[in-house]
């Protein structure tokens, strides 16, 4: 059987648990206040159960159970709102106030059916096993010394850190991989595609390195995999590259809207008869009004574009020279870089 330790703030609380336990025939171990103590005794005795309320004092039962984890299993002597928030949590409730019996029943099904002390043990050994070889790849993938590793993991972990919101990213991925399919002829299959670092911290309103960002973007995959398959996501400096499988662009191609603007634009770049007039007239024939500017003397363009409102944020650049008319899409924060003054809006 586990051993018991019993964790309250109050002293009264203590002892009437204890006297609880103890009268049924169940020893508790350890008296403690808060979480911190407790899970040190636990780690240092080899895993047990913990009778504790709702608040502690230096946390919350939830926390203790998470901080436990498989190492202890935890009862709370809780009653209203605070058990409720208990059982939200998983974990178990004996209702306050309680009888002897009604307490140490739930108490003493854990202790007999939770894991040896010998057992506890060896999970934490192979916890420690799996954190040391977690650290070893990150090391090799990162090309960072070993305890740096360690330090930029528990620093991320203490700080909580919230990851970002790759929804816009995945948007505008999407989007190209669409423009790329037409350009290559409407035959799916496996393509990468590059942006720049700038692009990418204002994509993600995020001011990194290209080795911050690229730790960023380590969780870019997991967030996509469900829609776009497998990603590799690579650098060169502060050039990143998105690696995809034909699985991606068959989801952007049928997830496309029957009246996609980016296939149709392409369309008319395919055609060596389009004119700036025919950027017009293709604009000119959407359901979001929009823009255009001629571009200074001197520009590598001749004339922009950009919707008013709707869904497509880009900024179209054109150029037409003796061969054909081609576009270059920017973002408007890309284009306020490059040219030093945001993109017109009207």
């Amino acid at each position: 059987m586990r051993q018991v330790f019993v964790t309250f703030p109050g002293e009264s609380a203590r002892s009437r648990v204890r006297a609880a336990l103890e009268a049924e025939g169940l020893p508790v171990r350890g008296l403690f206040r808060g979480g911190g103590e407790t899970v040190r005794a636990v780690r240092l005795m080899g895993g047990g159960v913990v009778v504790c309320g709702w608040r502690l004092s230096d946390m919350t039962a939830a926390q203790l159970k998470d901080d436990l984890s498989r190492l202890a299993a935890v009862v709370a002597v809780a009653r209203g709102d605070e058990a409720a928030a208990c059982r939200a949590s998983g974990i178990p409730v004996v209702s306050d106030p309680f009888t002897p019996a009604e307490l140490t029943a739930p108490v003493a099904a854990l202790a007999a059916d939770a894991p040896s002390p010998g057992e506890s043990l060896l999970l934490i050994r192979a916890k420690s096993l799996l954190a040391h070889r977690f650290l070893q790849r990150l090391s090799m993938s990162r090309r960072l010394p070993l305890l740096a590793c360690a330090r930029r993991v528990i620093r991320q972990l203490e700080t909580e850190v919230p990851m970002p919101d790759f929804s816009a990213l995945e948007h505008i991925l999407i989007d190209l991989l669409r423009e790329t399919n037409a350009k290559l002829g409407g035959s799916p299959g496996p393509v990468t595609l590059y942006y720049p670092l700038s692009s990418l911290c204002h994509i993600l309103g995020q001011s990194l390195s290209a080795p911050q960002m690229a730790d960023l973007l380590s969780a870019f995959p997991a967030f996509a995999q469900s829609r776009l398959g497998p990603v590799t996501v690579s650098h060169d400096s502060d050039r990143f590259s998105f690696a995809f499988t034909a699985q991606a662009t068959d989801y952007a191609l049928s997830t496309a809207a029957p009246d996609e603007f980016i296939p149709a634009l392409t369309r008319l770049l395919s055609d060596p008869r389009a004119t700036l007039e025919s950027v017009t007239a293709l604009f000119s024939a959407q359901p979001h009004p929009f823009i255009f500017r001629d571009m200074p003397e001197g520009s590598e363009f001749d004339r922009l574009y950009r919707f008013t409102s709707g869904p497509d944020p880009y900024v179209y650049c054109f150029h037409l020279d003796m061969l054909r008319l081609t576009v270059h899409r920017f973002l408007p924060a890309d284009f306020e870089d490059l040219y030093g003054a945001p993109a017109p809006t009207a």
